[in-house]
Parts: C-alpha cells; structure tokens; sequence
C-alpha cells in the first residue's frame, strides 16, 4: 500500500530545519547531515521527504477517531547517493484529504550501520 494522495503531500518547513537542527534530546541531524544534507539547504532534504513519501510502502497504518496515521518505509534519496531506508510518519487529520509531515527516523535495518 502507498501513502494516500502522496502526489499531494504537506511539509511545514519548520519540521524539516528541525530534523537539521542539533538537540539535546532526539537529536536526528547527525543522521541526516551525514548523508550531506544541509540546514541552509533545508529544501533538499523536504524534497527527499516527498520522494520518500510517494515511493515507500506504508509499513504501518493506524486509525484513530480524529486522524489517520502512515508510517512509510522507503529509500531516501541523498546528496550523497546512498539512500538509507528511512520511516516517515505522516497524518491525514482535521478533515483533509492529503498527508501531512510528522517526522522521520533512521529505519531499523539501518541502526547498526555506519553513517
């Protein structure tokens, strides 16, 4: 199954500097900047997330009385060329008919791999 209305999917910029910006909790930069994305190239990355999303599988779908929630499994295109498999959660809520950006994480054939 795909991601429904992918073709069509939402990305608030802010989530995506986010994913770039180092935290003291849950910090996901590294994984993404070792991949050569860039926070002052943050539209790389949201670009690569709306490949991911209309390309990847939903691994998981859940629903629940107010939204729909996907988690997409699939090849992230990089500026480096090595595409890890990441998963992508995405909500169809508030009566839209398009998914909207949640996060990203590394999938977990690639937590013990080198990045």
């Amino acid at each position: 199954m795909n991601l429904p209305n992918a073709d069509r999917a939402y990305i608030v910029r802010e989530k995506v500097i986010y994913l770039l910006t180092t935290q003291a909790k849950n910090d996901k930069s590294g994984y993404f900047k070792a991949f050569g994305f860039s926070r002052e190239n943050w539209e790389t990355l949201h670009a690569a997330l709306l490949v991911q999303a209309e390309q990847g599988i939903v691994a998981k779908y859940t629903k629940e009385f107010d939204y729909e929630k996907y988690e997409v499994v699939g090849a992230l295109p990089t500026p480096d060329g090595r595409n890890p498999t990441i998963k992508s959660v995405w909500y169809i809520d508030g009566g839209r008919d398009y998914p909207r950006f949640i996060t990203a994480n590394p999938h977990k054939s690639n937590e013990n791999k080198n990045v």
